[in-house]
């Protein structure tokens, strides 16, 4: 089975009542909304994807641990992304970040702003520490985030676009800052300001 985000799935049966509230349906770990119940169908709203393409979808009593249906999802998404590498290994914080990205999009896609698109910066040595830029743009040959201010580290990016899967750079790159009593320490030294 397969569907987009937002649209209806149906599960069909018998003797299954017309409680919404009697079941719990989960396409992974997310649960989706129950719309609908009666006698011979379950009906749900399909979830926003988990950052996966495909899910494994329960449908079970909410009195029960055994589910009464289990099997394969997989959700459609009306874009899709591609990174390109980006060009350099070190950038400097609160600084703009250039990532070629190809973004292609079915008829169904709405119009893409820069509210559409989330990029965070991910610790390479620390998954669980994760930075959103604040402030993106989008062009037409890839997007350019600002990096986070006082980001200092090795990471990797995620680019997340509405109607989209999530992709994450394949290499990761360093990002330094420097204090701006330094810099302009630094440029003094030289006769610079």
């Amino acid at each position: 089975t397969e569907g987009k985000a937002g649209s209806s799935l149906v599960f069909t049966g018998a003797n299954l009542g017309t409680d919404a509230a009697a079941y719990v349906v989960k396409f992974n770990d997310v649960t989706a909304d129950v719309t609908s119940v009666t006698a011979e169908s379950i009906t749900v709203t399909v979830p926003a994807s988990d950052g996966t393409k495909d899910a494994i979808v329960t449908v079970t009593p909410v009195e029960s641990t055994t589910p009464l249906y289990e099997g394969m999802f997989t959700w459609k998404f009306a874009r899709t992304v591609t990174l390109g590498a980006i060009s350099g290994d070190i950038f400097e914080a609160n600084k703009a970040l250039a990532i070629p990205v190809t973004i292609t999009a079915d008829a169904s896609a709405d119009e893409l702003t820069a509210d559409d698109v989330t990029v965070t910066f991910i610790d390479v040595k620390d998954a669980s520490k994760k930075y959103v830029a604040t402030e993106v743009t989008v062009e037409e040959n890839g997007i350019t985030p600002i990096i986070p201010n006082k980001l200092k580290g090795e990471f990797k990016v995620k680019v997340e676009v509405a109607e989209a899967l999530p992709v994450e750079s394949p290499a990761s790159f360093i990002v330094y800052y420097l204090p701006k009593y330094r810099v302009d320490v630094f440029a003094g030294l030289y006769g610079r300001s």
